[in-house]
């Protein structure tokens, strides 16, 4: 069985690896998973009653906060791409590339700015000083299944209101 502190861990390790990426060659799947595994990670600290807990999932969330125009700029892309016309969208490409440039530019200053590296120093020493007794688990899967269950539910409960 997994323990809670190899979930930190691994959390700590695949932000690593998709910062890692995301510097060698931005990919907006990279960003992507980037963005979802710093969620999981701030719901994990939101469980822990403690002030530096408190403080690093305001850090986390700060940064996450930073990467929001390139990731609405990496899906606007894509979504004009697919649904305007092939001629259309390539008249208006170079002006929109343009800002997505700038918005994954600054993805990637944050990613190698001092303030990334004191939030990750300060992480790692909070995962170093935590003791696993300290530490939440992650979801196991009845859990997922579970909310996997209550969100196909909800989503079945919007479409027959609309329907009505």
């Amino acid at each position: 069985m997994r323990s809670p502190r190899s979930a930190l861990q691994q959390l700590a390790a695949e932000i690593e690896h998709r910062r890692s990426a995301l510097l060698t060659h931005y990919r907006d799947e990279d960003l992507h998973q980037l963005r979802i595994t710093i969620r999981r990670l701030r719901g994990l600290l939101r469980q822990q009653d403690n002030p530096e807990a408190l403080q690093l999932r305001r850090d986390w969330g700060k940064l996450a906060d930073q990467t929001n125009p390139a990731r609405d700029w990496d899906t606007l892309i894509m979504y004009l791409e697919h649904n305007l016309a092939a001629e259309i969208f390539a008249q208006n490409r170079a002006a929109l590339a343009t800002r997505q440039a700038q918005a994954q530019q600054q993805v990637l200053d944050i990613l190698r700015s001092p303030r990334w590296s004191t939030i990750s120093s300060g992480w790692h020493d909070y995962l170093r000083r935590a003791g696993a007794e300290d530490e939440p688990a992650l979801p196991g899967q009845d859990h997922i299944a579970a909310t996997r269950v209550r969100a196909f539910e909800a989503g079945q409960t919007a479409v027959n209101t609309n329907q009505e």
